[in-house]
């Protein structure tokens, strides 16, 4: 087994729906703007038109997004609104926005 995280109380089963919930459950809220806000971690959801697909974008704090491809490839990139064409990798629309505080150690 790989490391991984699933929130308790979340929903346990493959939907966008529970992916919402997961994020939530980490002290997420929904929002509706892709700014830069100083003391925010912000977040993009997005999935195919029958939410079969999920990817995420974590936004960095100079307001460029990082997202994972693959098992292993992490990649900078200014905001994308779609993920369609990139690397022939079906990601999806952007579905939500959300952002927290982040967590002060």
């Amino acid at each position: 087994m790989g490391d991984y995280y699933w929130p308790p109380n979340a929903l346990r089963k493959y939907s966008f729906e529970a992916y919402v919930d997961a994020f939530k459950a980490l002290g997420f809220e929904i929002c509706k703007n892709l700014d830069l806000e100083k003391n925010y971690e912000k977040i993009v959801l997005y999935g195919d038109p029958l939410m079969q697909t999920i990817h995420a974008s974590r936004q960095l704090s100079n307001g460029q997004w990082t997202s994972k491809l693959g098992t292993d490839v992490d990649i900078e990139h200014a905001f994308v609104k779609e993920w369609k064409t990139l690397e022939n990798l079906p990601y999806g629309d952007l579905r939500v926005i959300m952002k927290k505080p982040p967590v002060v150690l």
